[in-house]
């Protein structure tokens, strides 16, 4: 599993960076899918297995998952910022790119208060999306073409990537009091969840689309698609099964991965996902289990996994740093990000996540503890 989502996160970053020898793999989008597929598969099984009995309290798990996203997030914040004031040192104007959109807004108190007090807690970054500036009063109001904003409050983000972190977070909330339900629960939220991407795609067209992708209750359809697969997993986790089965899969959706840009891409007008995509989904879902049961002992695999949050959530900050060094530019400029991506997250990971994991495992213990005394 750990090599799926490391390899997901340099998806992001090819998206965004530049291609690798031509090879793209599935984008930004569909990894991002991807990845919250994961997630749900993750938190089903965490929520009925490890926050149970004496750790079955909702806000050790909300803060556990806090401090899995907090801490690497607001190191990248503050490098972030920290990069763009020494580049402003260096052009010797303060009106360099990171910036300009705060500038742009021309004094709005407010809407300046609301995007940086956003990046800082994170929560709602998604929402950003969904607003544009009323440039005659400063006010925010909302959109589904917020990109089309002047200024777009997209460029106002430090960590672009963080997004995600938003759509994560409002998951968190509700998973424990969602993912512990019947299945028939669970699978009529996610009719309803695609039904609303079905209904909004049908009544505003595709120029919804990229928004949807950012919106929460569209979104929440992928992290129960992870739940699907923890049912799975409980279905086979027991059953003898051939030991080349996990590499078989493993293998299958790595070819998958790679040859996504190859597949066939149709898709119905009123249909919100093309049959790459589709199958791609589906592929994930249907993998998750078998790559858990086979790989959940390897170390490899774990330390490989362990970078794919660092790599998507620094790979924008790496980004901007070697864009500034100009003669690094041309054809492989993308495979530069990506190297050095790798490094940056590695040392984050030493740095800043394993400490913080061995926190995080030792208050899990520290409250049995407690509750059965």
């Amino acid at each position: 599993m750990g090599k799926i989502r490391t390899l997901l996160a340099l998806s992001v970053v090819m998206y965004h960076c530049g291609s690798i020898f031509g090879i793209t793999l599935i984008g930004g989008e569909l990894a991002v899918q991807a990845f919250f597929i994961i997630s749900g598969f993750y938190m089903s099984m965490v929520l009925n297995e490890k926050y149970v009995g004496a750790n079955n309290s909702y806000k050790l798990f909300l803060s556990n998952r806090l401090l899995r996203l907090y801490p690497i997030y607001w190191v990248v914040l503050i490098l972030t910022v920290l990069g763009g004031l020494l580049l402003a040192v260096k052009a010797h104007t303060i009106h360099i790119e990171k910036f300009e959109g705060y500038f742009a807004l021309q004094g709005y108190v407010p809407s300046i208060a609301f995007m940086i007090i956003n990046q800082i807690i994170i929560f709602g970054q998604d929402l950003v999306y969904s607003f544009a500036i009323d440039l005659s009063n400063g006010h925010l109001f909302f959109t589904t073409l917020a990109e089309n904003g002047k200024p777009p409050l997209t460029t106002l983000l430090m960590v672009p990537p963080a997004w995600t972190l938003g759509v994560e977070l409002t998951f968190y909330l509700i998973a424990p009091f969602i993912l512990r339900r019947k299945p028939a629960i669970i699978i009529s939220l996610i009719v309803l969840s695609f039904f609303l991407r079905v209904f909004l795609l049908y009544k505003f067209g595709s120029a919804v689309e990229i928004w949807m992708y950012k919106f929460f209750p569209t979104s929440l359809m992928f992290f129960l698609l992870g739940y699907v697969s923890y049912r799975m997993y409980l279905r086979f986790k027991n059953v003898k099964l051939n030991d080349k089965l996990g590499y078989i899969v493993l293998f299958l959706l790595l070819a998958e991965t790679f040859a996504y840009p190859l597949l066939p891409n149709f898709k119905s007008n009123y249909f919100p996902f093309s049959f790459p995509v589709t199958l791609y989904l589906t592929s994930v879902t249907l993998a998750v289990p078998f790559l858990f049961i086979y790989f959940k002992s390897s170390k490899l695999d774990n330390t490989i996994g362990e970078l794919s949050y660092p790599i998507y959530i620094c790979h924008k900050l790496v980004f901007y740093i070697l864009k500034s060094v100009h003669f690094l530019a041309g054809p492989l400029f993308g495979l530069y990000v990506v190297i050095c991506t790798i490094v940056f997250a590695i040392l984050l990971t030493r740095l800043v996540a394993v400490p913080i994991e061995r926190y995080r495992q030792s208050r899990l213990v520290k409250q049995k503890a407690q509750r059965l005394a």
